[in-house]
């Protein structure tokens, strides 16, 4: 008998702990103190990377903050790259857009290549970044890159005119090759020729390799050296899809190579530091689940240098896809330090984690375990429920050197295909 009501007290435990929203939560005196806004965002001098996370990947404010955040890193820092957890290929397509290349908005948009950014928002951010470039020095422009490699036509698309610019005789047969392996679909190749596709990517390596100087010559440094990535993000692309099964950590591990990659360009062709932009589950300093190790990586790699900022709502209606196309689904948190938020004047607001240590009840709550909000492109009716399913359950300063906290976040609206 004992043993059935010790189980039956630990379900309602656990129930408790998974269901609800909106747990009793105490007041910090002090919490608007610290609270800033956008503007107040600073970091460290030597910073190279300044990571912003989202907490969904379907809420307007979370997509705002991209252009927000990055307009103030470059009135205010040296940072003049924005890498989005997009495209690879894709996005060195808007990258020649936002330089002034041609191309109607809408459409350069989409090729940041998920569903989720098909939305005013992120056309926003495109459209700013191009404006911004037509009226400063070129030193001062700024540039976009993806480091996500989950699509592969856009970067054979880029090789197919790489190979034309260098080697004009050897770029038919390039070309008859891809179409023959990948056709002219995104995922139309045949797993069956995966040993023959690798076979092709190495050949184009030892090309790539054996000419350097003479096609560095015919165009540039940068252009050979996205060339090799380009080729690079294909491999990453076959492997991750038909030798790791889709494993996320894989995909998280190809990121990080990627904006190591983009760190590496920025500041021999640039002098610069970049911003990188994705959920908050791949850009936190520890591994916050077995499959997102994105920022953990970056951050072992590049220490103090890497500083991350990620960010939370209390209550969401968030844009999701279900089974019966995209809805929006209110969900809470119970984020002790977004619930503040609540009290303020404004729906948001950032917290500088090394200025708040100055208060010692936020200092405290900062090094505890927390609940905070976790949601990406994929949903289902139980996480109502189950609240671990959708929430990460760490101490923030584990994860972050600050956080952006929205008190009611509101559903993005996607462009219908």
């Amino acid at each position: 008998m004992r043993k059935i009501i010790c189980g039956i007290l630990l379900m309602v435990c656990m129930v408790i702990m998974m269901t609800g929203c909106g747990s009793k939560m105490e007041k910090i005196a002090d919490f608007g103190t610290y609270a800033g806004s956008i503007s107040d965002i600073t970091v460290p001098d030597d910073v190279k990377i300044v990571a912003l996370g989202e907490a969904t990947h379907g809420n307007n404010e979370f997509q705002q903050l991209k252009l927000d955040v990055f307009q103030q890193l470059v009135e205010t820092t040296d940072i003049r790259a924005f890498v989005l957890e997009g495209d690879f290929g894709g996005c060195a397509l808007i990258n020649a857009y936002i330089q002034g290349g041609e191309g109607e908005l809408e459409d350069i948009t989409k090729l940041l290549g998920y569903r989720i950014y098909k939305t005013d928002h992120m056309k926003n951010l495109v459209q700013w970044m191009r404006d911004y470039n037509a009226t400063v020095e070129e030193s001062e422009r700024v540039r976009i890159y993806g480091c996500d490699m989950q699509f592969d036509m856009r970067c054979i698309t880029l090789l197919k005119s790489y190979f034309e610019n260098v080697d004009a005789e050897n770029a038919k047969m390039y070309v008859e090759q891809f179409d023959t392996l990948f056709g002219t679909d995104e995922d139309a190749y045949d797993s069956n020729d995966y040993d023959k596709i690798i076979a092709f990517l190495d050949e184009m390596k030892t090309d790539l390799e054996r000419n350097k100087e003479n096609y560095i010559e015919k165009t540039s440094e940068h252009d050979y050296a996205y060339a090799m990535c380009e080729v690079e993000n294909i491999c990453y692309y076959m492997e991750y899809r038909e030798k790791k099964n889709y494993n996320g950590n894989f995909r998280d591990t190809c990121m990080a190579n990627n904006v190591k990659w983009v760190v590496e360009q920025e500041e021999k062709l640039h002098q610069s530091g970049i911003m990188l932009s994705g959920h908050n589950g791949h850009i936190t300093k520890n591994i916050s689940s077995a499959n997102t190790s994105l920022g953990n990586q970056l951050s072992e790699t590049f220490g103090e240098a890497y500083f991350a900022i990620g960010t939370d709502y209390y209550n969401t209606e968030c844009n999701v896809p279900t089974k019966d196309g995209r809805k929006n689904v209110t969900l809470c948190s119970d984020d002790p330090l977004a619930y503040q938020v609540g009290d303020l004047d404004e729906n948001i607001c950032y917290l500088d984690f090394e200025k708040a240590r100055q208060s010692q009840e936020l200092s405290s709550l900062l090094d505890q375990k927390i609940s905070t909000g976790s949601l990406g492109e994929s949903y289902s009716p139980i996480m109502k429920v189950m609240k671990p399913l959708c929430h990460i359950y760490f101490a923030p300063s584990e994860m972050y050197d600050g956080m952006i906290f929205v008190y009611e976040a509101t559903p993005i609206e996607v462009w219908e295909d």
